[in-house]
């Protein structure tokens, strides 16, 4: 059953990712772009960000359509308003991609759900919030809450953050749906649960990556989640290999960004599409070691034979 729905919301990245829509167009909008995969709504600066988080919170789903963050924002510890407020019908259901930018500073004090989106009805993906602090009783980076079975959230990060609450988790509360290739590294203050991915509860959660459990006592670890001591390059890698795996004909490369460490800094490289060398560092490099001692057994092995032959 997990098998096949995370298929069918695969299926969702890949028809954004072809440039097709399983919904019709919504209505015109501020921003520079159509919605489409192949022009996108842009979010550019610190004032997109909130109209439209305002658009949204005022009952605007988008659904269907596409964002796409074209540069790092810095919301300035501005007070920000989740996308998506508990106890409403508003909220987003298409797809944010961060094309590996990042939001920071963001600062989210309330007493319901805390984070970017306080419920996330569609798909988040390529995003990184750090730098920030969020409270809320339910409070999380990416999101506190899911809004919809099918919300996803694809390769994001939260680095550097504190989230303050009754339950606190480095990407996300309560979410009834899949998180899929995500990291964090945050300060965690939640009084009655903290998780480095979740802090309550998450339908499926695969190839994460926190430096705190990624779940809180007593769920099972069972999810392909791993508690690490850094956020470094071995994880940056493991995250290259899981993401680009893990697309494989299901979702476009083109629509995935990769993942780096570099000077100390982990975070986000360009999209991924198929690139050669990249392929090599990926996956021939783990394996030389091994082919090494393959050749060299292969080596002994002929070696052998031969001399065996000269005495015979």
């Amino acid at each position: 059953m997990k098998s096949l729905r995370s298929l069918v919301l695969l299926f969702f990245l890949v028809s954004c990712s072809a440039g097709t829509s399983p919904f019709a167009p919504s209505s015109s909008t501020p921003f520079s772009g159509e919605g489409t995969a192949e022009n996108p709504y842009l979010i550019a600066t610190k004032e997109d960000l909130f109209t439209f988080a305002d658009l949204v919170n005022d009952g605007e789903g988008f659904e269907g359509r596409v964002f796409r963050q074209t540069n790092d924002i810095d919301l300035e510890n501005d007070e920000w308003v989740p996308v998506g407020l508990e106890d409403s019908a508003s909220y987003f259901l298409g797809v944010y991609d961060g094309d590996g930018h990042t939001i920071s500073h963001m600062n989210v004090d309330r007493a319901g759900f805390g984070g970017f989106f306080g419920q996330l009805g569609g798909i988040c993906m390529n995003l990184g919030v750090i730098d920030s602090f969020i409270s809320g009783s339910c409070a999380g980076s990416i999101t506190s809450h899911s809004a919809s079975i099918d919300a996803v959230v694809f390769n994001c990060y939260a680095l550097n953050n504190r989230l303050d609450g009754l339950r606190t988790g480095g990407i996300a509360d309560n979410f009834n749906g899949a998180i899929i290739c995500c990291a964090s590294d945050c300060f965690l203050l939640g009084t009655e649960a903290r998780g480095g991915i979740c802090s309550y509860s998450v339908f499926s959660a695969s190839h994460c990556y926190a430096t705190f459990s990624p779940f809180p006592a007593g769920q099972k670890d069972l999810m392909d989640c791993e508690q690490v001591l850094y956020l470094d390059e071995s994880v940056a890698n493991s995250l290259n290999r899981y993401s680009y795996e893990g697309v494989g004909n299901l979702i476009s490369r083109a629509a995935t960004n990769g993942w780096a460490y570099e000077n100390g800094v982990f975070g986000q490289t360009e999209k991924m599409g198929f690139r050669f060398f990249t392929f090599l560092k990926m996956w021939l490099v783990p394996l030389l070691p091994y082919l090494a001692l393959v050749a060299t057994a292969i080596v002994i092995t002929v070696m052998a034979c031969r001399k065996k032959a000269k005495k015979d």
